[in-house]
């Protein structure tokens, strides 16, 4: 579940619902949110099995294909993973940034897949609306920014034109 501070309560309460519905699932958090504050939200929500740190798209895949091939604690080993132990919060090194963004699908591939878009919206435009990103991590260090202090650094690093204008034709047609 991806989190922010604004809608965390809200975020982490969904994930209670789900882990009362499904028990045996693991649920995580990500974000902006959960990646500043791993130890205190792991100790607030006893419900929350792990929160992952900074970009989490790999440290995701590398759990799903850990519990896929029948592992049920090599997970907690992952990069970018943090988890409660008993008492102590664990927190793994974190992953390396991804460098080649054009290695990650077209989420609106997966929009497309699992969501219907008439559900959502984004407050500030006309509806409907896919938001592309192009690059992730900012060089600079304003004080109002949130994203490269907690997910995304600050190396700039960027999608190719190419995959971009992929991903806009596939979401025109």
């Amino acid at each position: 579940i991806d989190t922010s501070t604004p809608s965390i309560e809200n975020d982490a309460n969904v994930a209670k619902k789900m882990k009362e519905l499904l028990p045996e699932s693991l649920v995580c958090l990500v974000g902006p949110h959960v990646s500043a504050t791993a130890h205190e939200t792991l100790r607030e929500y006893e419900w929350v099995d792990f929160v992952t740190i900074q970009e989490y798209d790999y440290s995701l895949r590398d759990v799903a294909n850990s519990l896929a091939g029948g592992s049920s604690d090599d997970w907690k080993k992952i990069p970018g993973v943090a988890h409660l132990d008993g008492d102590e919060v664990k927190i793994n090194p974190r992953q390396d940034w991804i460098q080649d963004l054009d290695t990650i699908p077209f989420v609106s591939k997966t929009y497309l897949q699992h969501l219907n878009y008439e559900n959502y919206f984004y407050s500030i435009t006309q509806w409907p609306v896919v938001t592309i990103i192009s690059g992730r991590g900012c060089p600079y260090t304003c004080n109002y920014c949130m994203y490269p202090q907690t997910l995304h650094g600050h190396q700039y690093r960027t999608r190719s034109p190419e995959n971009v204008a992929a991903e806009m034709q596939f979401v025109e047609k």
